[in-house]
């Protein structure tokens, strides 16, 4: 019976990582209709982000629809929206380096030394702000914070909260952007 479940488990976090990948990759080179999500104003722009958000290590066009809503919307509503739609976005790739840690990833995946510095880093008071830049600046480094935040198993709390601090900051520059641009 142990040695079912541990297959079972085994297979279930497999298929999740092989989901969040495909997910990732359908977002990233799938032509989406952003402009779409424009046409339903603020919640357009959280499910748009949210999309843009999983589109792991790629470059989201849902920051140029952040651009476009700041021109004709509030640019701090859109920056709130947008933001903790990239912050909701960049938990499934949390949730599936949290369930991976029962199967074995690929090196390049989640290297042990950064799930080492992040352990590191996260117990200390410093966390926040390092997080929140770095989730400030647009990088696609910053994917191997979630990442070994998962594999670290540090609480999806310590990880959500100054990520969407840090995505709202991002996209309130990108939506007031969008406005002096006008």
């Amino acid at each position: 019976m142990e040695g079912e479940s541990s297959v079972r488990e085994r297979l279930w976090g497999a298929f999740l990582v092989l989901a969040g990948l495909a997910a990732a990759v359908g977002v990233a080179f799938i032509p989406w209709p952003w402009s779409w999500f424009a046409g339903f104003g603020l919640p357009g722009v959280f499910v748009a982000a949210a999309l843009g958000g999983l589109g792991s290590f790629a470059p989201s066009p849902a920051m140029g629809l952040v651009v476009a809503a700041g021109r004709h919307l509030d640019p701090v509503a859109v920056g709130v929206a947008g933001g903790l739609g990239f912050a909701v976005g960049e938990l499934p790739l949390y949730v599936l380096s949290r369930q991976s840690t029962r199967v074995s990833l690929p090196k390049w995946m989640a290297p042990e030394r950064i799930v080492r510095a992040v352990l590191r880093l996260e117990r200390h008071w410093y966390w926040w702000p390092v997080v929140l830049v770095i989730a400030t600046v647009p990088s696609p480094l910053f994917d191997f914070i979630g990442i070994a935040g998962g594999r670290a198993r540090i609480s999806p709390w310590k990880v959500f909260l100054p990520i969407a601090a840090g995505r709202i900051i991002r996209s309130i520059y990108l939506a007031y952007l969008g406005r002096w641009t006008n």
